[in-house]
């Protein structure tokens, strides 16, 4: 069985320690292999876990549960049906993902209340005796399934160092979660019997034992599970034929919910609180019958492109316009061509065009909507390939929606578009212009009126993070300057943010520094933790740092596998501010909002 999903999901939640993220993973997991009625090697492991954890009848129980909120603060709530598994991962998380040591009488009572929670879970367990656990080391075959591990005499022929076997003997493979210590770097007189994985970056896969150790290894462990993963994902291409336009809907509408709920994750879009842009939503409504092929916007960082696109795709779904949203800085693909065929599981060999289901008419088109242009590492390589693809279709078939963050008309000199190419591009050519920027249209900043709904829904969104303890009105009479700064999407979260539950100043000077105090808001290990970050884009020059780099940095490292669950590193990630991302198989780590990156590096810069 085969899906892309599923590796997305591998990637999402098992490239970092985190618990509650695996018992996600193993949730997910099962109702997928279910819904594809794939027989399991190990069929007692499925109903266990409902009765467990998500059937009906699972025992439930009562507690306290340690949660982080929308800010990333620790709170606790009573719950009154908490699963075993859940009431276990809430003990790591609340006594030991803080790092403090508990006294006697308090480790007493934990121990009274979880441990019968912990024998239930093992006794259920009981069928595991059938399913022995076997390791091959130095032409030896031990048993790993009692007490004392021991050397056994077994007839299994499994190319394989470590394996589970059935009633029937049949043999199941379980490298590379589970591996013997010769296949990473241990002393012959190490104690380890056993490393089991822990997480992967995508150059190094952790591995811990019951000892405690903890080791990394590449090489040939590495290749295997990089290997297992891209074989998950090549889900035989659809043939021109075979994809018919049922599939091709089917396929953008499982793309766009994965993209969106990235989005939602990395709270670039926060549901519920979008602006209308109504004058560059009615252009992009009002173009749909045109027979251009490119529309192209431009602005500032954090105008709110992205959102913006969001907004339009799921208007032009409403209007039964396919659409694709792609993100031009996160495509696992170097080409654009092959990021589409790609997402939508064709043959790219065969080229685009001859997909006849994926183009639409001029009156009812398809759009590709393309998401920060500029973020791309190759972005001047994908608009030439735009340029190419509108050649391939009819005129007005096949649309794409670019977005691109621009200071001036200059920023957009990178993007050659010949005299013959002019008509491919949407809009009435501005005067005295040439070349893509005649053709531009910029997504300006707020105005009052968007302003001051914009803040009206943050507030009804969420009162107790977006409230600030004045009015919009209010800040004419502070300072009107204000509005000045406050008229991009972005900032304008993060006023609210920062001021939420404060009032104006009553003396002194009149005026407010913005990004100084949104960086008060944060602790002093995570502002270090900040700016640490900050001095390794600095030295790199672009805002995509590889995981596997940071966990060879000395100062870096304990950040990013800390235990502790409110520390700098993930709640940083969880409020927004820093986003964890995988591209080609590799872990990456950048900052999520750019201009806060751009702040930090000017106090280096001023400093």
């Amino acid at each position: 069985i085969k899906d892309k999903g599923m590796v997305a999901l591998f990637h999402k939640n098992l490239m970092e320690t985190a618990f509650g993220k695996w018992n996600h993973y193993i949730r997910e997991s099962l109702s997928f292999l279910k819904q594809k009625n794939h027989a399991f090697f190990y069929p007692e492991l499925v109903a266990y876990y409902e009765l467990v954890e998500t059937g009906n009848k699972s025992k439930k129980y009562k507690g306290e549960i340690e949660y982080q909120d929308a800010n990333g603060d620790t709170q606790l709530i009573v719950q009154t049906s908490i699963t075993s598994i859940g009431m276990l991962i809430n003990f790591r998380n609340r006594y030991l993902g803080h790092g403090q040591t508990l006294d006697e009488d308090k480790s007493l009572a934990l121990w009274n209340e979880y441990y019968p929670i912990f024998k239930h879970l093992l006794e259920q367990l009981n069928f595991t005796k059938d399913y022995p656990m076997l390791k091959r080391e130095d032409g030896e075959t031990y048993l790993l399934h009692t007490a004392e591990i021991k050397t056994i005499e077994t007839l299994s022929k499994i190319n394989s160092n470590i394996w589970i076997e059935n009633r029937e003997g049949q043999t199941f493979d379980i490298l590379p979660f589970f591996i013997v210590p010769g296949e990473v770097s241990l002393a012959k007189e190490d104690k380890e019997q056993l490393l089991t994985y822990e997480s992967y970056t995508g150059k190094t896969i952790k591995f811990f034992s019951p000892e405690g150790t903890e080791k990394q290894t590449s090489g040939k462990i590495l290749e295997k599970l990089n290997l297992l993963l891209r074989d998950k994902q090549k889900e035989t291409p659809f043939t021109p034929e075979a994809f018919t336009k049922e599939e091709f809907l089917k396929r953008i509408a499982e793309e766009n919910k994965l993209l969106l709920d990235t989005l939602i994750a990395e709270k670039k879009i926060i549901p519920g609180v979008y602006q209308h842009r109504e004058e560059m939503e009615i252009k992009l409504r009002e173009w749909i019958g045109a027979r251009a092929n490119i529309f192209f916007i431009a602005a500032e960082a954090g105008s709110g492109k992205t959102n913006l696109l969001a907004e339009i795709q799921k208007q032009y779904t409403e209007q039964e316009l396919p659409s694709l949203l792609i993100r031009a800085g996160r495509m696992e693909k170097q080409t654009l061509n092959q990021q589409i065929a790609y997402l939508l599981n064709i043959d790219f060999t065969k080229g685009l065009e001859d997909y006849t289901s994926i183009a639409g008419t001029q009156a009812q088109p398809t759009f590709i909507l393309i998401d920060g242009l500029n973020e791309a590492s190759n972005a001047e390589d994908i608009w030439k390939e735009i340029l190419e693809l509108s050649k391939l279709f009819e005129p007005g078939s096949l649309k794409f929606v670019v977005t691109n963050r621009a200071n001036t008309k200059v920023d957009l000199e990178r993007y050659i578009v010949s005299d013959s190419e002019n008509d491919f591009l949407y809009g009435e050519a501005k005067d005295n212009e040439k070349g893509l920027s005649a053709y531009t249209y910029w997504l300006t900043a707020l105005d009052m009126k968007e302003m001051k709904g914009a803040w009206e829904n943050y507030v009804a969104k969420d009162k107790s993070r977006f409230k600030p303890l004045f009015s919009f009105d209010e800040i004419a009479t502070f300072d009107r300057a204000l509005y000045n700064q406050i008229n991009n999407p972005l900032i304008l979260r993060l006023f609210l943010e920062i001021y939420n539950g404060k009032q104006l100043p009553k003396k002194g000077v009149k005026h407010l520094h913005i990004w100084q105090d949104w960086l008060k808001t944060f602790n002093s290990e995570e502002q270090i933790f900040l700016k640490l970050l900050a001095d390794e884009i600095w030295l790199i020059g672009k805002n995509e740092l590889l995981l596997d780099d940071l966990l060879k940095h000395e100062k870096l490292k304990p950040y990013l596998t800390s235990d502790i669950i409110s520390g700098p590193y993930n709640r940083l990630k969880n409020n927004g501010w820093i986003s964890r991302y995988v591209k080609d198989f590799n872990g990456y780590i950048g900052f999520t909002v750019e201009g806060s990156m751009f702040y930090i590096l000017g106090i280096k810069l001023s400093k």
